[in-house]
This record gives structure tokens, C-alpha cells and sequence, in this order.
């Protein structure tokens, strides 16, 4: 079901630029990567917290108090995006949109401890299907979907989204400036502890995917360059999606070994760092020749932009799938040990390395678009690397 909504929203994005001319799309891609980043900044990684402590009934009061804030947060939000929507300055309709996002983000994490995570997880489909809806209908109409419409029902799909869950978890309209200030207080210290850590990790992955198309959008002045930068960082999203759900195959039974049999865990773990490691790397590198094979015989008979995209990152696309993949799932043995140094200090590493790649690049000349997507490449492997090294260090001592 979660694989199924994050495939139909990424599936969604790539048929936009089919239904809307290439300037609107332009505009589309800077607000979209504006929100996305700044949802996750104002969100704050509360949500870990909601859903952490909403599995204890014991916090249930104070988090519907502080939960009852966001019906007002939401409607006013929403006001405020709708009035904005014909300013001229589309970077301020992305703050309010990204407000309703964050709001969102909280909340249904908050639903997935409280009611079916099924439920959840059909909701998460919504913005896909009005994608899909929107393509269907501007198809069939023959009509150009303007940004206004787009971005309209976007913001409308993200509030109702955010009321269902909210009614759903049982979430009532209360106000008490007392209740709301014992409940921060009750709540604070667990998102100190639970999520305040998790911030610059989180931030740095939003970063490298967003933070490009917002610098580009004043560097590349040409629009269909743009907008092939703008898709080729949406497939690397794609990748890094599918990568996490991947991995996230193995994480239970990754921690529930460790938690059984310690010694089945060192096993599993030696085999991972010694055999699967290496021999993955191996068989991306055959993954390539064969992909780049198919792609070479598809693109005689296939001419589209987010075809051409695909076509010709096929190197880029199948390292990333190797780094983002191998990345994930190392990170669930560092979770399953209750271990997490090194994650922080070797995205940081990576971050710096990102940023002098950046900075290198446009001194020797290179276009922005081809900057970012190897600073990348550079900054994971650095990470990986980090990471790959010192658990074969810890698993020695």
C-alpha cells in the first residue's frame, strides 16, 4: 500500500510536464521544491514524536490538545495560500503550502500509532490520484492545465487529507492556553530526546534534493534545461524512494535477530559487510551494461523529455541505486545496535564534501545541472564510505 502511494505521486509528477506548458512547469518545480524542503524544516521532525508516544495511551490527552491547534493552523493556512495564489511571487504561496504540508506530516504520523496504518496509507494515495485525475481529465478536455489549477488542488488535497485524519483520530476543537502549555510541557522532552537528533539528517537528504532546483531556477536560464534538471532530481528521489522501501524489507527481521540471538546477528551482519557489499557492486556494474543495452534500443523507438531524462542518467541512476540502497540498509544494523555516532558525523563529512564539489565544479565552468547530480554522487560516497569502514571496525572490536 505505501509502495503503491509513493509510486503513484512520483508516477504523477512525471506526467505534468505532458499537461502543462514548459514555463508553468518551471514555476511548478521551483514551488515544489520550495515546500518540500521547508515542510520538513517547520515540521521539525515532530512527527517521530507523535507517533512514538501516540502508541501510549497515556499521552493521548496531550497530544489531541496540542493537535487541536492544527484546525485553526490549517484553515488559516489555507486562507493565506488561496489569497497568495495570484501574487506574482510564487515563493510565498510555497511557504503557506509548506505550513499545510508540515501539518500534515505531524499528523499522520500521528494516525499511523492511533488507527489502521492501511487507512493511512490510502490516504497518502490521494495526491497521486489527483495527478492522475488531472492528466486523465486535461487529456480527454484537450485542455492545458494552468499553475493556478494545479497548485489550488494540491493545497486542497493536503487539507482535506489532514481534516480526515484528524477526525478520524478523534481529534476535537478545544482551546485552554493552560492544557496547551502542560502538554508542551509533557510532550517537549520526548521530542528532544526522540526527534530533535534526527533533524540534520533529515534536513541534509531534503537539502540535496530541493536546494539544487531552487539555486538552478536563477542559474539556468534556459526553461527546458530547467526542467530536465528539475526531472532528473525527481527520478533520483524515485530511486532513493524505492531504495528505502527496499531496505525497509529487512529492518524487522534485522532487529529482531539482534534481539534473539546475538550471535545469528553477527552472522548475518559479517555476511552483509564482506559478501553483499562487494558482490552488489558487481552486480550494478552488469546491471549497467544491460540497462544501458535496453535503453539504447528504447530510445530509437521512444522520443519524450522524461524519457530522454531516463535514457541518459542510466550510469548515474543504477550508482545511486547502489549507494541510497547499501546506505538504508546499513542504517538498520546501526538501529538494531541502538548505535547511531556515526550517522550524523558522516552525513556532515559528506555535506561538506558536497559543498566544495559544488564550488569546484563552477570554478572549472561546468553546467549547474551537472554539478549537483556528481556532487551527489561524491558526497554519498564519502558517507558510505564513513559508514562501510567503521562498522567493519566496530564489528573487529
Amino acid at each position: 500500500m505505501l509502495i503503491a502511494s509513493r509510486g503513484m505521486a512520483l508516477a504523477g509528477f512525471f506526467l505534468l510536464p505532458s499537461i502543462t506548458n514548459a514555463n508553468d512547469f518551471k514555476q511548478y518545480v521551483l514551488y515544489f521544491a520550495v515546500w518540500q524542503f521547508c515542510s520538513q524544516l517547520l515540521s521539525m521532525q515532530l512527527g517521530t514524536t507523535f507517533f512514538r508516544c501516540g502508541l501510549n495511551s497515556a499521552f493521548t490527552k496531550n497530544l489531541h490538545c496540542l493537535l487541536s491547534v492544527f484546525y485553526p493552523l490549517l484553515f488559516l493556512a489555507l486562507l493565506a495560500f488561496i489569497s497568495t495564489l495570484s501574487s506574482a511571487n510564487i515563493i510565498v504561496s510555497a511557504f503557506f503550502m509548506s505550513v499545510i504540508v508540515a501539518v500534515f506530516i505531524v499528523v499522520s504520523e500521528y494516525a499511523r500509532a492511533k488507527i489502521n496504518e492501511r487507512l493511512v496509507f490510502c490516504i497518502y494515495m490521494l495526491p497521486g490520484l489527483l495527478y492522475l485525475t488531472l492528466f486523465a481529465f486535461s487529456k480527454y478536455l484537450e485542455l492545458e492545465l494552468s499553475l493556478s489549477q494545479l497548485l489550488f488542488s494540491e493545497a486542497i488535497t493536503y487539507a482535506i487529507m489532514t481534516m480526515l485524519l484528524l477526525v478520524k483520530c478523534e481529534v476535537k476543537i478545544s482551546w485552554s492556553s493552560v492544557k496547551l502549555i502542560k502538554s508542551i510541557k509533557r510532550v517537549l522532552p520526548f521530542w528532544y530526546r526522540i526527534s530533535f537528533p534526527l533533524i540534520p539528517n533529515n534536513l541534509l537528504w531534503y537539502f540535496y534534493f530541493n536546494v539544487p532546483i531552487v539555486i538552478g531556477y536563477r542559474l539556468i536560464t534556459d526553461v527546458q534545461d530547467y526542467n530536465e534538471m528539475a526531472l532528473l532530481f525527481r527520478f533520483v528521489v524515485a530511486i532513493s524512494t524505492v531504495s528505502s522501501l527496499l531496505a525497509l524489507v529487512f529492518q524487522k527481521r534485522i532487529v529482531n535477530t539482534f534481539e534473539h540471538n546475538k550471535r545469528s546477528y553477527g552472522k548475518i551482519k559479517h555476511a552483509f559487510l564482506t559478501l553483499f557489499i562487494p558482490s552488489f557492486f558487481v552486480v550494478s556494474i552488469i546491471g549497467y551494461f544491460v540497462f544501458e543495452s535496453i535503453a539504447r534500443v528504447v530510445k530509437l523507438s521512444v522520443s519524450c523529455g522524461v524519457c530522454d531524462v531516463a535514457f541518459n542518467n542510466v550510469a548515474v541512476f543504477i550508482f545511486l541505486f547502489y549507494m541510497f540502497f547499501s546506505i538504508y540498509l546499513m542504517s538498520h544494523y546501526f538501529v538494531a545496535e541502538k548505535n547511531l555516532t556515526i550517522i550524523s558525523p558522516s552525513m556532515f563529512i559528506g555535506f561538506v564534501v558536497y559543498v566544495l564539489s559544488v564550488l569546484v565544479g563552477l570554478n572549472l565552468g561546468f553546467s549547474f545541472s551537472l554539478i549537483s547530480i556528481y556532487s551527489l554522487c561524491i558526497s554519498l560516497t564519502i558517507t558510505f564510505i564513513i559508514r562501510y569502514f567503521w562498522s567493519l571496525k566496530q564489528e573487529k572490536i
